[in-house]
């Protein structure tokens, strides 16, 4: 079974995307807050992380950075409601930016994307 992590806050999102991807045969461990991400990712092993910008505690993209010390080969699915930040993410080496809304099928694809390479 696909691990993933979503570290994403925001509640609407959480109840659409999780349902989906867990009845497409994936696991999926959640939390809200970049910190607890953060402890997660370190206390266990991921096969993708979905990783939302604007988290309460940590910007996303600091979270990101932390969870490449850990594991620089993890892949990291960023999402956004807020354009402008690709630039910036992709400077940082970030390689899959999603804009919210998603269509979680677009989500789906990108992770079993990487998980069968």
């Amino acid at each position: 079974m696909v691990k993933v992590l979503l570290i994403e806050d925001s509640e609407s999102f959480k109840k659409y995307i999780v349902p989906y991807l867990k009845a497409k045969g994936f696991g999926v461990v959640l939390t809200s807050t970049g910190e607890d991400g953060v402890k997660m990712f370190n206390a266990d092993k991921y096969d993708a992380v979905i990783l939302d910008l604007g988290l309460p505690d940590i910007d996303g993209a600091e979270v990101y950075l932390k969870l490449k010390e850990i594991d620089p080969d993890v892949p990291v699915g960023i999402l956004s409601g807020y354009g402008g930040r690709e630039r910036e993410l992709l400077l940082l080496g970030v390689k899959a930016f999603f804009e919210k809304p998603i269509m979680v099928p677009e989500l789906e694809k990108w992770i079993n994307g990487i998980v069968t390479k």
